[in-house]
């Protein structure tokens, strides 16, 4: 299921003409689309979901290093150090596994 969203346009202070507001605000629109179908064409099956693949391993990595932190921060002693490591290492792992496989599983 793949969803094209597009963003609102925030502009502050605007003095263009509408000739040039137009053609930014076309321009933001055609650059969002050609960046979501890119995330869909390369996320298709066909290609085995590598969007998909480096979103999981991002987050395990996000998770690897920001858990040992929460860990601290929740006890602060070594022991909220080595659960919040062994917690980041167990999501690195399992997101890069869940992913890697998922990913694998769709090649077509």
């Amino acid at each position: 299921d793949s969803k094209i969203m597009f963003d609102h346009v925030k502009m502050h202070n605007v003095n263009l003409s509408s000739k040039t507001l137009f053609d930014k605000v076309s321009q933001k629109y055609i650059d969002d689309m050609r960046r979501q179908c890119m995330r869909i064409i390369f996320g298709a099956d066909l290609f085995g979901n590598p969007v998909g693949l480096l979103t999981g391993m991002a987050e395990g990595v996000e998770s690897f290093f920001k858990d040992p932190i929460e860990g601290v921060v929740e006890d602060p002693s070594l022991i909220g150090f080595a659960k919040g490591v062994r917690r980041g290492t167990k999501t690195l792992l399992g997101k890069t596994v869940v992913s890697t496989v998922g990913a694998a599983g769709k090649v077509t």
